[in-house]
Protein backbone atom coordinates (compact mmCIF):
# COMPACT_ATOMS: atom_id res chain seq x y z
CA UNK A 1 0.00 0.00 0.00
CA UNK A 2 2.82 2.38 0.90
CA UNK A 3 4.60 1.72 -2.37
CA UNK A 4 1.32 2.27 -4.21
CA UNK A 5 0.85 5.66 -2.55
CA UNK A 6 4.41 6.64 -3.46
CA UNK A 7 3.78 5.65 -7.07
CA UNK A 8 0.55 7.68 -7.18
CA UNK A 9 2.27 10.72 -5.62
CA UNK A 10 5.14 10.43 -8.05
CA UNK A 11 2.70 10.16 -10.95
CA UNK A 12 0.80 13.28 -9.77
CA UNK A 13 4.03 15.26 -9.42
CA UNK A 14 5.21 14.11 -12.83
CA UNK A 15 1.89 15.06 -14.42
CA UNK A 16 1.99 18.49 -12.76
CA UNK A 17 5.56 19.03 -13.92
CA UNK A 18 4.62 18.02 -17.46
CA UNK A 19 1.65 20.38 -17.38
CA UNK A 20 3.89 23.26 -16.23
CA UNK A 21 6.46 22.46 -18.92
CA UNK A 22 3.76 22.43 -21.59
CA UNK A 23 2.35 25.79 -20.45
CA UNK A 24 5.81 27.36 -20.17
CA UNK A 25 6.73 25.91 -23.53
CA UNK A 26 3.59 27.36 -25.09
CA UNK A 27 4.32 30.88 -23.87
CA UNK A 28 7.96 30.56 -24.86
CA UNK A 29 6.93 29.43 -28.32
CA UNK A 30 4.46 32.28 -28.67
CA UNK A 31 6.99 34.95 -27.74
CA UNK A 32 9.69 33.21 -29.77
CA UNK A 33 7.48 33.21 -32.83
CA UNK A 34 6.75 36.89 -32.38
CA UNK A 35 10.47 37.51 -32.07
CA UNK A 36 10.09 39.54 -28.88
CA UNK A 37 10.06 39.00 -25.14
CA UNK A 38 6.81 38.95 -23.17
CA UNK A 39 7.66 42.37 -21.70
CA UNK A 40 8.35 43.85 -25.12
CA UNK A 41 5.15 42.30 -26.45
CA UNK A 42 3.17 44.08 -23.72
CA UNK A 43 4.50 47.47 -24.80
CA UNK A 44 4.16 46.81 -28.51
CA UNK A 45 0.57 45.72 -28.07
CA UNK A 46 -0.19 49.10 -26.50
CA UNK A 47 1.69 50.92 -29.25
CA UNK A 48 -0.35 49.00 -31.81
CA UNK A 49 -3.54 50.03 -30.06
CA UNK A 50 -2.44 53.69 -29.93
CA UNK A 51 -1.50 53.80 -33.60
CA UNK A 52 -4.73 52.10 -34.62
CA UNK A 53 -6.62 54.73 -32.60
CA UNK A 54 -4.70 57.42 -34.46
CA UNK A 55 -6.03 56.01 -37.72
CA UNK A 56 -9.57 55.17 -36.65
CA UNK A 57 -10.33 57.82 -34.02
CA UNK A 58 -7.92 60.57 -35.13
CA UNK A 59 -6.35 61.01 -31.71
CA UNK A 60 -2.75 60.86 -30.54
CA UNK A 61 -1.82 58.61 -27.58
CA UNK A 62 -1.91 61.56 -25.16
CA UNK A 63 -5.46 62.44 -26.22
CA UNK A 64 -4.59 65.35 -28.54
CA UNK A 65 -6.73 65.47 -31.71
CA UNK A 66 -4.95 64.58 -34.96
CA UNK A 67 -4.91 67.12 -37.77
CA UNK A 68 -6.47 65.37 -40.78
CA UNK A 69 -6.46 68.40 -43.11
CA UNK A 70 -4.62 66.51 -45.86
CA UNK A 71 -5.76 62.98 -45.05
CA UNK A 72 -7.81 61.41 -47.83
CA UNK A 73 -9.68 58.09 -47.58
CA UNK A 74 -8.05 57.31 -44.23
CA UNK A 75 -4.55 57.24 -45.73
CA UNK A 76 -2.03 58.22 -43.04
CA UNK A 77 0.96 56.71 -44.85
CA UNK A 78 2.63 60.09 -45.44
CA UNK A 79 3.26 60.22 -41.69
CA UNK A 80 5.61 57.86 -39.89
CA UNK A 81 6.32 55.99 -36.68
CA UNK A 82 9.05 53.94 -35.08
CA UNK A 83 9.32 51.73 -32.01
CA UNK A 84 12.74 51.50 -30.40
CA UNK A 85 14.63 52.27 -27.19
CA UNK A 86 15.58 55.79 -28.17
CA UNK A 87 16.64 57.01 -24.71
CA UNK A 88 18.57 53.92 -23.59
CA UNK A 89 16.42 53.18 -20.54
CA UNK A 90 15.87 49.54 -21.54
CA UNK A 91 12.26 50.01 -22.70
CA UNK A 92 11.04 50.71 -26.21
CA UNK A 93 9.36 54.04 -26.92
CA UNK A 94 6.81 54.96 -29.57
CA UNK A 95 8.00 57.74 -31.86
CA UNK A 96 5.48 59.49 -34.10
CA UNK A 97 6.58 61.94 -36.79
CA UNK A 98 3.43 63.63 -38.06
CA UNK A 99 4.29 66.19 -40.70
CA UNK A 100 1.68 65.64 -43.43
CA UNK A 101 -0.68 68.22 -41.93
CA UNK A 102 -1.27 71.93 -41.69
CA UNK A 103 1.58 73.78 -40.01
CA UNK A 104 -0.14 73.93 -36.63
CA UNK A 105 -0.89 70.21 -36.80
CA UNK A 106 2.68 69.03 -37.38
CA UNK A 107 4.07 67.27 -34.31
CA UNK A 108 6.88 64.99 -33.24
CA UNK A 109 6.22 62.70 -30.29
CA UNK A 110 8.37 60.44 -28.15
CA UNK A 111 6.08 58.44 -25.87
CA UNK A 112 6.38 55.50 -23.51
CA UNK A 113 3.60 53.29 -22.26
CA UNK A 114 3.27 53.17 -18.46
CA UNK A 115 1.80 49.82 -17.30
CA UNK A 116 1.19 51.12 -13.77
CA UNK A 117 -1.20 53.86 -14.93
CA UNK A 118 -2.15 52.20 -18.24
CA UNK A 119 -1.42 55.53 -19.92
CA UNK A 120 1.20 57.15 -22.13
CA UNK A 121 4.03 59.29 -20.80
CA UNK A 122 5.17 62.06 -23.16
CA UNK A 123 8.95 62.32 -23.17
CA UNK A 124 9.09 64.91 -25.95
CA UNK A 125 6.51 66.89 -27.91
CA UNK A 126 8.01 69.16 -30.54
CA UNK A 127 7.91 70.21 -34.18
CA UNK A 128 9.11 67.65 -36.77
CA UNK A 129 12.66 68.28 -37.97
CA UNK A 130 14.69 66.27 -35.51
CA UNK A 131 18.28 65.10 -35.37
CA UNK A 132 18.86 62.55 -32.63
CA UNK A 133 22.24 61.81 -31.06
CA UNK A 134 23.22 58.70 -29.16
CA UNK A 135 24.41 60.68 -26.12
CA UNK A 136 20.92 61.88 -25.21
CA UNK A 137 20.68 65.15 -27.16
CA UNK A 138 18.10 65.98 -29.80
CA UNK A 139 18.01 69.04 -32.04
CA UNK A 140 14.63 70.24 -33.30
CA UNK A 141 14.45 72.76 -36.12
CA UNK A 142 12.24 75.80 -35.59
CA UNK A 143 8.95 75.69 -37.48
CA UNK A 144 9.85 78.96 -39.23
CA UNK A 145 13.10 80.69 -40.11
CA UNK A 146 12.23 84.28 -39.37
CA UNK A 147 15.64 85.20 -38.03
CA UNK A 148 18.55 86.94 -39.71
CA UNK A 149 20.68 83.88 -40.36
CA UNK A 150 19.49 83.39 -43.96
CA UNK A 151 20.68 79.82 -44.77
CA UNK A 152 21.23 79.00 -41.09
CA UNK A 153 18.03 77.46 -39.76
CA UNK A 154 17.48 78.12 -36.05
CA UNK A 155 17.00 75.12 -33.79
CA UNK A 156 16.36 74.07 -30.20
CA UNK A 157 18.49 71.59 -28.26
CA UNK A 158 16.89 69.06 -25.92
CA UNK A 159 18.72 66.84 -23.44
CA UNK A 160 17.40 63.61 -21.97
CA UNK A 161 16.79 63.84 -18.23
CA UNK A 162 16.96 60.27 -16.93
CA UNK A 163 15.51 61.12 -13.52
CA UNK A 164 12.35 62.62 -15.02
CA UNK A 165 12.35 60.46 -18.17
CA UNK A 166 11.80 63.50 -20.39
CA UNK A 167 13.74 65.57 -22.89
CA UNK A 168 14.34 69.05 -21.52
CA UNK A 169 15.03 72.08 -23.70
CA UNK A 170 18.44 73.46 -22.77
CA UNK A 171 19.19 75.95 -25.54
CA UNK A 172 17.97 77.72 -28.66
CA UNK A 173 20.50 78.56 -31.38
CA UNK A 174 20.21 81.23 -34.07
CA UNK A 175 22.63 83.10 -36.32
CA UNK A 176 23.16 86.47 -38.02
CA UNK A 177 24.57 86.53 -41.55
CA UNK A 178 26.30 89.78 -42.46
CA UNK A 179 25.98 89.47 -46.26
CA UNK A 180 22.20 89.30 -46.14
CA UNK A 181 21.56 91.45 -43.08
CA UNK A 182 24.19 94.19 -42.60
CA UNK A 183 21.84 95.50 -39.91
CA UNK A 184 19.26 93.68 -37.82
CA UNK A 185 15.58 94.59 -37.74
CA UNK A 186 16.22 97.17 -35.04
CA UNK A 187 18.88 98.90 -37.11
CA UNK A 188 21.86 97.55 -35.15
CA UNK A 189 24.97 97.15 -37.32
CA UNK A 190 26.48 93.66 -37.76
CA UNK A 191 29.05 93.20 -34.93
CA UNK A 192 32.33 92.80 -36.83
CA UNK A 193 34.19 93.04 -33.54
CA UNK A 194 32.48 89.83 -32.40
CA UNK A 195 33.13 87.98 -35.67
CA UNK A 196 36.81 87.45 -34.92
CA UNK A 197 36.93 84.38 -37.18
CA UNK A 198 35.76 86.44 -40.14
CA UNK A 199 33.14 83.92 -41.22
CA UNK A 200 30.43 86.49 -41.84
CA UNK A 201 28.29 84.81 -39.20
CA UNK A 202 27.76 85.36 -35.50
CA UNK A 203 25.66 83.14 -33.27
CA UNK A 204 23.32 83.51 -30.33
CA UNK A 205 22.90 80.60 -27.90
CA UNK A 206 19.99 81.29 -25.58
CA UNK A 207 20.18 78.95 -22.60
CA UNK A 208 17.28 77.64 -20.54
CA UNK A 209 16.09 80.38 -18.19
CA UNK A 210 17.27 83.23 -20.42
CA UNK A 211 14.81 85.50 -22.19
CA UNK A 212 15.02 85.74 -25.97
CA UNK A 213 17.57 88.38 -26.91
CA UNK A 214 19.38 88.37 -23.56
CA UNK A 215 22.16 86.09 -24.78
CA UNK A 216 25.04 87.87 -26.57
CA UNK A 217 26.16 87.26 -30.14
CA UNK A 218 29.32 85.14 -30.22
CA UNK A 219 31.98 84.17 -32.74
CA UNK A 220 32.08 80.89 -34.63
CA UNK A 221 34.79 79.58 -32.28
CA UNK A 222 32.42 79.92 -29.32
CA UNK A 223 29.66 78.25 -31.30
CA UNK A 224 32.06 75.41 -32.12
CA UNK A 225 32.83 74.97 -28.42
CA UNK A 226 29.10 74.73 -27.72
CA UNK A 227 28.73 72.01 -30.37
CA UNK A 228 31.71 70.11 -28.99
CA UNK A 229 30.50 70.25 -25.39
CA UNK A 230 27.01 69.17 -26.43
CA UNK A 231 27.44 66.49 -29.08
CA UNK A 232 31.14 65.69 -28.94
CA UNK A 233 31.79 62.72 -31.22
CA UNK A 234 28.41 61.14 -30.55
CA UNK A 235 26.98 59.61 -33.74
CA UNK A 236 23.47 60.25 -34.94
CA UNK A 237 20.87 57.71 -33.80
CA UNK A 238 19.72 55.99 -36.96
CA UNK A 239 16.08 54.99 -36.67
CA UNK A 240 13.89 53.09 -39.09
CA UNK A 241 10.69 55.04 -39.63
CA UNK A 242 7.69 53.23 -41.09
CA UNK A 243 4.63 54.73 -42.78
CA UNK A 244 1.58 54.79 -40.53
CA UNK A 245 -0.44 52.02 -42.15
CA UNK A 246 -2.42 49.12 -40.72
CA UNK A 247 0.05 46.70 -42.29
CA UNK A 248 3.10 48.22 -40.64
CA UNK A 249 1.30 48.59 -37.33
CA UNK A 250 0.32 44.93 -37.39
CA UNK A 251 3.96 44.07 -38.09
CA UNK A 252 4.97 45.20 -34.61
CA UNK A 253 3.61 41.87 -33.35
CA UNK A 254 3.33 39.34 -36.18
CA UNK A 255 0.24 37.17 -36.10
CA UNK A 256 0.81 33.74 -34.61
CA UNK A 257 0.65 30.78 -36.99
Amino acid sequence: MTHSRHRIAAWVLAAAALHFILIAGYFFLQTHRAGVSARTALYREQYQRALNSLISEHVFPDGTPVDVTFIKDGDFSHNHFSVCDIDGDGTEELIISYSYASMVGMVYYILQYMPESEDFHVELLAFPGEEIYTNGYITIQASHNQGIGNSFWPYAVFQYDRTQDVYTRIAFVEAWEKATFPTDRLGNVYPDQVDTSGTGYVYRITRAGQDTGDAPWVDYTDYGLFLESTYGNAPIFNMDYLPITEEHIAGLLPAQP
